[in-house]
């Protein structure tokens, strides 16, 4: 669309043209301005041609024009501004931001040029604000912040950080900060800067850092706008704490003490003191030495490695010419290797000894030493034993005098709750049991006696000896496994291995322990048998699976010792045995007889039915293969039907017709498809396969025909009854509903007159007594009829005519022959005078044809121009002949009633001699008195006719029979045979076309 405020000047201008020009310009310079904009609004993010404003509201005039002269921020294609009605839209979508950044309120102004006939009028303003919507998130200059910070920095520091920003409107800005959950000792403050009146965020520390406790703090500061729903943007601080020297080591121990023999030579290491320092790098490494006192008194006998802190020795303590004393302390000092270290002091207190010579010998009771315990003494005692039951004696003998002879000892094993040591004098002890043993849960137990003298140091001893707990017969026989399975194959003979091995076991040894085996009483003893000894299970005689698929039954076992109550122990297991299939059945049909259904003219492959067969073997032996067999005397051969060899489903092989073959009888044969030859024999069933009909055939109507289509009617002046004009037969070579036919009248019976009236279902049509006797000069009605089936969902049609004539008389003679040439006209016979027709009506009507056959041949070499409807009368008295060229032209038409080709200069239209007008007077009258309403009539007339209406009171519908609009075109190349029938000679008139 050009733009209204561009002008194109032509290259020369004449003087009326520069005054015209003038006065263009001098209009725009005196255009009014509207100095109130007009105000509207519209939201961010609308979607391109959402609807702001109407800018015509209030202006009058339907030539006017509108235009957007310039926008205010200058964004092309903003808006769009409708030239004709003044619509205001947006362009494209809209983003505040991108618009009017940095700004609280953002309107764009428009500069609307409004013209008048093409001729500028005048320039409205026009603000739009454009409203924000909450489309964007507040946003940190820096998403991560990382700082560090000395485990000694005081209190209070503060942590400048950087607001958030949101290119939103305030409204929708950052609304507030918030600290997520945090234990450090930290605190988010926001505030405003009074000077440039902007929001600040600080961070505060408000406690006391440790590194050692805690070197790392990860924050999270969140930023909250106002918007609704409010969104949410994140930075997170990361604060690594330094350390500072702030620790001094701390030993493992206050004080320490150790025991030095007074002959251990220099370099022996006495003890390890132990310090440790929790700062980091240089401030946590500890170096060790010894205190100044300690290093004057006794740096020439102990030293403390720098590193390890080991205190050794550098001599030894009875050196000759050296002081040994009874023990020594020695301060041992700590101290880290960082700046202004603060060091730590310990105490380690170091005791003499002299030397022991002999260490105790112990001997224990013991009954011998098995060879599978090596040479460990080995002790017994009963299972079942009361608590504090003796199992044996301890002495211990050692040579040394004073307090090296004197002897402690102690039984170590692994609960003190199974055995003690009990003392029974001067080194003579004994063990007894403290509690009651179960041999099954543990047979042998292994004890360390450990001997001490009081020497200085003491020497001590060890002797390990085994208790082994002897066997009582407590328990009873327990099957491994609850349940087994095994399986045999069907049809095998009576097998040598066994199918399984039943295991049962008693915890108890030797003869206490033997198991026997049985079969319970559910089990088939002239099937199964059992090795009492080992627990092997045999089968005795072949298997059928068909008969029995699987057996369940109870084994029992029982300890072969009788207890001291006189009873054997039992317990039982549970025995699956599944018998294997083998292929030895045969598929066998559910059905002797299958019947199926299947609708005709289906296309080939439509599924008739299946039939079913069943083996009685399992997977993969069950597997059935059908197949059709063809028998002459059931006339079904393989190119009807076939069968699915592995589902049995059988299809049609092509498209069946009910109305040539209605049933058909074939034979399903299974076979096993390993069986190739079919040696077993398979099973047969019938299968009887019915055709359901299908409304395919139209009605056949046999009367009337294209031989047999014309009645003729007499006229009667006292036919005041219903007459039978014709009875019409057809037929339909479906079945039921599909071959239930109903006549109906389509065309011919006019709406004045009512003269017909067709029996639906019997076909016999009636000239009904109410009707309107046609005139004289009315000699022929065509009636058009369809015969309907009852078919569903469609319903087949076919349509014929009948012809019904009238006897034809003159009106009028001459008068001067009116005495000799008399003609009686009464309705019922008709006479054409007493002496039959006479020479001068037979001319008359040749000479009439002639004419007409002149007309036609000429109206078709000029090409006249075709008419829709004719009513062309030819002859004032000879109704007769106006009758046959209307009953040719009708019968021209054939069942067609197509519609009429206007546009050939080579037809020729207007055939039709008699018109619509005299065609249109029959008609039939609603039987409400003599014959039962025919309902649905309406629903069954041809939409080729026309002006036909409903009857509302019968619910039957007059059509009428011929109309102009529904005739063929004529060529000048078809050729009329006329044929004349007079009232008393016979002589009749007829119209063919060839």
């Amino acid at each position: 669309m050009r733009d209204p405020m561009t002008y194109h000047l032509p290259v020369r201008l004449t003087g009326w043209q520069v005054a015209a020009l003038l006065l263009l310009l001098l209009q725009f310079l005196l255009t009014d301005v509207s100095c109130l904009p007009a105000k509207y609004r519209c939201q961010e993010e609308s979607a391109e041609g959402s609807f702001v404003a109407n800018i015509s509201a209030g202006i009058d005039g339907s030539t006017v024009g509108y235009s957007i002269f310039r926008t205010v921020p200058n964004v092309s294609e903003m808006f769009r501004l409708d030239a004709d009605s003044g619509r205001l839209t947006v362009g494209r979508r809209l983003d505040r931001e991108a618009i009017c950044p940095q700004k609280d309120n953002c309107v764009v102004v428009l500069d609307v040029a409004i013209s008048n006939s093409a001729v500028l009028s005048h320039i409205v303003k026009v603000e739009v604000t454009v409203d924000d919507v909450n489309d964007n998130e507040p946003r940190f200059g820096d998403v991560i912040v990382r700082k560090s910070l000395l485990e000694s920095t005081p209190e209070s520091l503060v942590l400048e950080l950087s607001p958030a920003v949101d290119p939103d409107s305030p409204a929708n800005g950052v609304s507030g900060y918030h600290l997520e959950e945090t234990d450090g000792p930290f605190r988010l403050e926001v505030y405003r800067n009074r000077i440039t009146n902007t929001v600040g965020l600080r961070l505060l520390l408000t406690g006391r850092l440790d590194r050692e406790k805690v070197n790392r703090y990860d924050l999270r500061v969140k930023a909250v706008d106002a918007g609704q729903p409010p969104r949410t943007g994140a930075m997170t601080i990361e604060i690594d704490v330094t350390d500072v020297n702030d620790n001094s080591p701390r030993f493992a121990n206050g004080t320490y003490e150790a025991t030095l023999d007074s002959d251990a030579p220099a370099g022996t290491t006495v003890i390890q003191v132990m310090a440790s320092d929790p700062d980091e790098g240089a401030n946590g490494q500890v170096r060790y030495y010894l205190a100044k006192r300690s290093r004057v008194l006794y740096g020439g006998v102990f030293e403390v490695r720098e590193d390890s802190g080991e205190v050794v020795t550098k001599r030894r303590l009875n050196e000759t010419g050296t002081r040994m004393l009874a023990s020594y302390r020695l301060d041992v000092v700590a101290e880290d290797r960082g700046e202004n270290a603060i060091p730590t002091q310990t105490s380690v207190r170091i005791r003499t000894k002299s030397v022991n010579r002999q260490a105790p010998a112990i001997r224990i009771s013991a009954v011998h030493h098995p060879s599978n315990l090596s040479s460990l003494s080995v002790v017994e005692i009963s299972e079942n034993n009361l608590p504090m039951a003796f199992v044996c004696h301890v002495t211990v003998g050692d040579d040394d005098i004073g307090p090296s002879g004197q002897v402690t000892c102690s039984l170590d094993d692994d609960s003190d709750d199974d055995f003690r040591l009990v003392s029974m004098g001067e080194k003579k002890f004994k063990v007894v049991a403290l509690r009651s043993f179960d041999r099954e849960v543990k047979d042998l137990y292994a004890l360390t006696l450990t001997c001490a003298d009081l020497g200085t140091p003491p020497m001590t001893s060890q002797e390990r000896f085994v208790v082994r707990i002897d066997d009582v017969d407590d328990n009873e026989p327990r099957f491994v496994r609850p349940e087994y399975d095994c399986s045999v194959v069907e049809n095998a003979a009576a097998a040598v291995a066994p199918l399984v091995r039943v295991q049962a076991v008693d915890p108890d040894e030797g003869f206490n322990g033997e198991v026997e085996y049985s079969l319970g009483s559910d089990a088939d003893s002239r099937i199964f048998r059992i090795d009492v000894r080992t627990g092997d299970l045999f089968v005795l005689r072949s298997l059928d699976r068909e008969t029995m698929d699987s057996y369940e039954f109870h084994v029992r076992a029982r300890s072969s010792k009788v207890k001291a109550v006189g009873s054997a122990s039992e317990v039982t297991c549970l025995v699956h045995v599944t018998v294997l299939d083998v292929d030895d059945e045969r598929p066998r049909f559910q059905n002797a007889t299958y019947k199926f259904k299947v609708a005709e003219n289906e296309n080939s492959g439509t599924e008739v039915g299946r039939v079913k067969a069943v083996d009685l073997d399992l997977p993969p032996n069950d597997r059935v293969v059908y197949r059709l067999e063809f028998v002459p005397e059931d006339h079904v051969t393989a190119a009807s039907f076939a069968i699915d060899p592995v589902l049995g489903i059988v299809y049609t092989r092509q498209v069946l017709d009910r109305e040539a073959i209605s049933h058909h009888t074939m034979r399903v044969i299974t076979t096993d498809p390993r069986d190739i030859s079919n040696a077993t024999g398979g099973d047969v069933t019938i299968v009887f396969v019915e055709v359901d009909d299908v409304n395919d055939n139209a009605p056949v109507v046999t009367y009337p025909t294209a031989g047999d289509d014309a009645v003729h009617l007499v006229r009667n002046a006292s036919s005041g009854r219903r007459r039978n004009v014709a009875n019409l037969t057809a037929y339909d070579r479906d079945v039921g509903p599909n071959a239930d036919l109903r006549y109906s009248i389509v065309g011919g019976n006019d709406d004045r007159r009512r003269s017909y009236l067709l029996d639906p279902r019997t076909g016999s049509l009636f000239w009904t007594p109410e009707a309107t006797i046609p005139g004289a000069d009315h000699c022929a009605d065509v009636i058009d009829i369809v015969v309907r089936d009852n078919g569903f969902p469609v319903t087949l049609t076919s349509s014929t005519r009948l012809f019904v004539f009238f006897d034809c008389v003159e009106e009028e003679g001459e008068e001067d022959d009116e005495d000799d040439d008399e003609i009686d006209r009464p309705f019922g016979d008709v006479t054409l005078g007493h002496n039959g027709p006479s020479l001068f009506f037979v001319v008359l009507i040749m000479a009439m044809v002639l004419l007409v056959l002149l007309f036609v041949v000429v109206v078709a070499k000029v090409g006249g121009r075709r008419r829709g409807r004719s009513d062309h009368v030819i002859g004032s008295k000879g109704g007769g002949m106006t009758a046959a060229f209307d009953v040719a032209a009708a019968r021209y038409q054939g069942d067609g009633l197509g519609p009429v080709n206007r546009g050939s200069d080579e037809t020729l239209s207007g055939l039709v001699i008699m018109g619509d007008a005299q065609l249109d007077n029959c008609s039939r009258e609603n039987e409400t008195n003599e014959q039962k309403k025919i309902p649905g009539q309406a629903d069954e007339i041809d939409e080729s006719t026309s002006g036909n209406e409903r009857d509302n009171d019968s619910g039957c519908v007059d059509v009428s029979a011929v109309e102009t609009k529904a005739r063929p075109p004529v060529s000048r190349d078809d050729q009329f045979q006329i044929h004349f029938i007079g009232s008393e000679s016979g002589l009749s008139s007829r119209c063919h076309s060839n």
